[in-house]
C-alpha cells in the first residue's frame, strides 16, 4: 500500500513540473525506474537480512532444544544450490508438554534428508519468546561463547560504574 501512494505521489508531482514548470518528461522517467530498481532492492534484501539477523540473534542468546519434524515445505527460493524451506516442527517441553513452531530457513541440499517428516532435529529457541525458533547455526557454539563473553564484559562494566557511584 505504501508503494502505491509513493507512485501516485511521485507521478502527481512529475505531472504538475511537466505540464506547470515545463520539466523534461525523461528525467522523472529516468528517476521512476531508478527509485522502482532501488524499491523492489530493498524489499528483497531487507526481509533477508531481518532474517538473518534474526537466526543470529537467537543463536547467540537462545537455547538449544529438540524437535520433531512434522511437515517441510520449498518455497522455490535458494541460496546458491541451497533451498530456503518451511519446516513444521513440534516442541516437546521438559513437563511433557509439546507445541508447534514454525521455521523458515535454508538446509544445505546434501542435509535435506535429515529435516523429512518423523526426524528429529536440534532447534534454537528465544529464551523470552518460545515461539520464536530457528535452525541452528553451524557455528553455534561458537555463537553462544562469544555472548556469554560480551555479556560478562557489560556486567563488569556495569558494576565498575555501579561501584564509582557509590563513592
Amino acid at each position: 500500500m505504501k508503494i502505491i501512494i509513493g507512485v501516485c505521489i511521485y507521478a502527481l508531482v512529475a505531472f504538475i513540473s511537466i505540464v506547470f514548470f515545463d520539466v523534461a518528461w525523461e528525467g522523472f522517467l529516468g528517476m521512476f525506474i531508478l527509485l522502482f530498481m532501488v524499491t523492489v532492492i530493498t524489499l528483497t534484501f531487507g526481509v533477508t537480512v531481518q532474517s538473518t539477523n534474526k537466526m543470529l540473534r537467537i543463536n547467540k542468546s537462545g537455547e538449544l532444544i529438540q524437535a520433531t519434524v512434522m511437515s517441510i515445505k520449498q518455497t522455490n527460493c535458494f541460496d546458491g544450490p541451497d533451498p530456503e524451506v518451511i519446516v513444521d516442527v513440534r516442541i516437546q517441553e521438559p513437563d511433557d508438554s509439546t507445541y508447534r513452531a514454525v521455521i523458515r530457513g535454508t538446509v544445505k541440499l546434501v542435509e535435506l534428508a535429515a529435516y523429512q517428516p518423523g526426524k528429529k532435529i536440534e532447534v534454537v529457541r528465544d529464551r523470552e519468546d518460545r515461539e520464536q525458533v530457528v535452525f541452528k547455526h553451524r557455528f553455534f557454539k561458537e555463537l553462544q561463547e562469544k555472548h556469554r563473553k560480551d555479556m560478562a564484559k557489560k556486567q563488569a562494566k556495569q558494576e565498575k560504574k555501579m561501584a564509582g557511584q557509590v563513592k
